[in-house]
């Protein structure tokens, strides 16, 4: 079946229907001398009394319109002027259905109806004591609400003075009765007054003013009651320019003055829903800050709808509720609104809502909205490139600003004079270029500290991490493709990247095709990249420090926040030796595995055991990390802090250079709050030895 109505729309559906219905009964008392209201109980419906006066006011309101209809009709002058033949004479019909029985009287009485003195109470039947009684509470009912006065040219219906205007029909058990008149007779004599002219004369009072009276021939009245049914019931769909059209909807417009008398409970939900809202207003704007975000505009609203469902009632009540909704918007939106974007480390904008400075443009403050850049006012430390400088930073609320732009402030006052080996990035050859489209999801940022509030940290099985394999010749992989002796020659090489681990199995190779110049990688290099695709920015940098020989084993690394006994590379002994006709089962293109013994020679040295000798290069290597608060510390395994007590690390680089290193781990030292501090991959040191052979690492990046 079709869907039930809303409660407010089911209301407004049967009122408009009421509206309607009041229409109809206006149509009849202006074309009718007498009517019949009939009540299918024998109590008087008390509900009449306000559609009586909604009809009398509506009456008042469109006897203009009803005037102009019926001006052309061939009727009287006063018909004209009153749109109606006579004040009508209103009569009542009640039906007893059993609830008074009636015994029938002794003996057989005169009929009374009509008679001017009443008989004596003990000559009454009960039937007639109850429609005497009817007639004085309709008469006082209807004069208190002045739907009835001394003046019945002035009055929506009338009511006779001397005669009777109430009948009830009697059920089966009274059928008896011989004392009462019949309906035909009730009604006949008020008839004959209409048929013979005479009108009706009820007008009561100390100066009564007779009201006009007419009888029209049939063809006159068909032609009066036509043109008032064609502007009141018909003429609701004509055209508006006509003038049967103009006159309906003026008179539809009118029937709004039949509210304030039929609507009662929408008068009444109004009233009850307006003193609800300032009420929930109150409740909106408590404990708010001056500006906020749509998250806690959303959480007063709800706040505010429940004080006003709490008080509001009716029909209306989903009127003042969307109207709450647009209030508590408006405020809002009215310079209350808090920036939503939200930095890489999931920190709001502390300014209103304000527009980003385009290309060269100045933030301007005092502008409508103003011109600023985002700014959570949270900051944290971090260290140059090279590592030897440690400088505070801004929240970063895009991956440029938090993987490029705060280097490059501190390659000026630090690393800027070291040699670089700078990465390709995306050169455009059309003034708009698009981001890729395919390209999975980027890592996430330098300096950001992924949020795992209350969660434990990963286990190694389920961390990801960065894998080093060790070489010959050129290698490609994420970060572009360089000659081995870029990375040799004995310098000490640091890189610093974001996120994500790698597979020596997996290098996606960006030399398949040439680089787009018409297409960008959004965000930052890793092995899920698509191929052919270079950034607009370099996440990665490759720094020379210095020689070889500028790294004390001893002592480590001589840089700013290295928590003590944590700054020290892992030794990582790599046997080199020449060829001989012995090894000829070797790869001609490879060279000795580290850890493993060269076949055919027993006096080979293991790796970690016994003197070290000339046909063994020892390399550094070193995973450094760095939490929000700077503090620095170097990593011999996944998850596993590096804590040296003096001397040096013992422990090899093998087993971290063959393990995936987590991109996040718990920082070593947690703070007193209870929020834990984790701490991100930032920087891989390797010290490569002098000593004739090329050492190529293919760092990458996995996406998680």
């Amino acid at each position: 079946g079709p869907a039930l109505l809303p409660h407010a729309e089911a209301h407004e559906f049967w009122k408009h229907q009421e509206k309607l219905h009041c229409l109809s009964l206006l149509y009849l008392f202006s074309v009718c001398h007498i009517l019949l209201l009939v009540h299918p109980t024998c109590s008087f419906d008390i509900t009449y009394d306000r559609v009586f006066r909604a009809l009398d006011g509506l009456r008042q309101k469109v006897l203009p319109s009803l005037k102009a209809a019926i001006k052309d009709c061939p009727v009287g002058k006063e018909w004209k002027l009153n749109c109606r033949p006579c004040p009508p004479r209103l009569l009542f019909l009640f039906q007893l259905n059993g609830a008074l029985k009636v015994d029938p009287p002794p003996g057989r009485g005169q009929d009374p109806c009509g008679h001017l003195e009443k008989p004596p109470p003990k000559k009454h039947s009960p039937k007639r004591r109850l429609q005497h009684a009817l007639e004085d509470q309709i008469y006082r009912i209807f004069r208190k609400s002045r739907v009835l006065t001394n003046q019945s040219i002035n009055c929506l219906f009338t009511v006779p003075a001397n005669q009777a205007f109430v009948y009830i029909v009697a059920g089966g058990g009274s059928s008896g009765q011989l004392v009462d008149c019949t309906l035909k007779e009730f009604l006949w004599q008020h008839v004959e007054l209409v048929l013979s002219k005479k009108g009706f004369d009820d007008s009561v009072g100390r100066n009564p003013q007779p009201s006009h009276f007419e009888l029209p021939t049939y063809q006159k009245w068909v032609a009066a009651a036509l043109k008032l049914y064609e502007v009141t019931i018909e003429g609701k769909d004509d055209d508006p320019t006509s003038l049967t059209g103009e006159l309906s909807s003026k008179i539809m417009s009118s029937i709004k003055v039949l509210e304030s008398y039929l609507d009662i409970d929408t008068k009444f939900s109004e009233n009850r829903c307006q003193k609800a809202l300032p009420m929930a207003h109150s409740a909106y704007q408590s404990n708010l800050p001056h500006n906020y975000t749509m998250t806690v505009h959303k959480n007063q609203l709800a706040q505010a709808l429940r004080v006003y469902s709490q008080h509001a009632r009716g029909p209306a009540f989903h009127k003042y509720a969307m109207q709450l909704n647009e209030d508590c918007y408006k405020f809002w939106s009215n310079g209350h609104q808090l920036c939503e974007e939200r930095s890489l480390t999931d920190q709001h904008c502390v300014h209103k809502f304000h527009l980003l400075p385009k290309a060269g443009e100045k933030p301007e403050a005092d502008r409508n909205p103003p011109v600023l850049y985002h700014n959570s006012r949270a900051r944290s430390t971090g260290a140059c490139n090279c590592g030897r400088k440690q400088a505070p930073r801004d929240d970063p609320f895009d991956i440029k600003a938090a993987n490029y732009d705060f280097y490059q402030l501190l390659e000026e006052k630090c690393c800027g004079k070291l040699e670089h080996i700078n990465f390709p990035v995306f050169q455009p050859s059309t003034p708009d270029p698009a981001p890729a489209r395919d390209e999975s999801s980027p890592a996430p940022p330098e300096g950001e500290i992924e949020k795992l509030k209350e969660k434990e940290p990963q286990t190694q099985g389920e961390s990801t991490g960065l894998s080093l394999a060790l070489s010959l010749g050129q290698s490609t992989d994420s970060l572009g493709t360089y000659p081995p002796d870029a990375q040799g020659g004995g310098d000490n090489a640091e890189s610093h990247g974001q996120s994500g681990d790698s597979k020596s199995e997996k290098r996606p190779s960006l030399v398949d095709r040439q680089a787009s110049t018409v297409e960008y990688l959004p965000g930052m290099l890793h092995s899920n990249c698509p191929k052919g695709l270079l950034p607009k920015f370099s996440s990665w940098s490759l720094v020379k420090l210095g020689p070889a020989k500028a790294y004390n084993f001893h002592t480590g690394l001589d840089q700013q926040g290295f928590i003590p006994g944590t700054n020290y590379l892992m030794p990582w002994d790599i046997v080199i030796r020449t060829r001989t006709e012995d090894e000829g089962d070797l790869d001609t293109n490879s060279w000795p595995a580290p850890n493993k013994a060269v076949p055919g020679k027993r006096s080979a040295v293991v790796m970690g055991r016994g003197r070290r000798r000339d046909d063994i290069a020892r390399a550094f290597v070193g995973f450094e990390y760095e939490d929000a608060r700077g503090r620095r510390f170097m990593c011999s395994g996944p998850d596993k802090v590096m804590k040296v007590m003096g001397g040096g690390p013992k422990e090899s680089a093998i087993k971290a250079l063959n393990s995936d290193m987590p991109l996040y781990i718990l920082s070593s030292t947690q703070g007193r709050g209870l929020k834990p501090h984790y701490a991100q991959f930032m920087r891989l040191f390797v010290v490569v030895p002098d000593a004739p052979l090329q050492i190529t690492l293919t760092p990458q990046v996995r996406s998680g």
